[in-house]
């Protein structure tokens, strides 16, 4: 017994899918073949993902605005950077959170400064 997944059949073959289902469903039915029903996932990227990938994810992008300097960095001027990018100010204050909560950014006293943190860097 061979088993053949009817989709990439009907793509190799250049044919519709539900047309080769159709004919094995009528094969099936003369008891020329048994079918087994198998679930699928297919995951496809939005554009928004596709954007990642091509320039990075907005927590690389804002850590890599982020000078090495001790001193850090005005968070109001990173932010601007930010934006600047296409992000809008809902993004930086998430980008931010999750830069801090990871440990891969720390304030710098009491000034809205951020510096790099000891926590790595980012996945692009």
């Amino acid at each position: 017994h061979r088993e053949i997944n009817s989709k990439k059949f009907a793509a190799s073959n250049g044919g519709d899918h539900n047309a080769v289902v159709g004919i094995l469903k009528s094969l099936e039915s003369t008891e020329v073949v048994v079918l087994e029903s198998a679930r699928e996932n297919e995951w496809a990227l939005k554009d928004e993902g596709r954007q990642y990938i091509q320039d990075g994810s907005p927590e690389w992008r804002f850590f890599h605005l982020i000078p090495e300097d001790p001193e850090g960095a005005p968070l109001t001027e990173l932010v601007e950077a930010f934006k600047a990018l296409g992000f809008d100010d809902k993004k930086a204050k998430m980008t931010q959170g999750q830069l801090m909560s990871r440990r891969w950014v720390a304030r710098k006293g009491d000034k809205a400064n951020l510096r790099l943190g000891g926590g790595g860097v980012p996945a692009r």
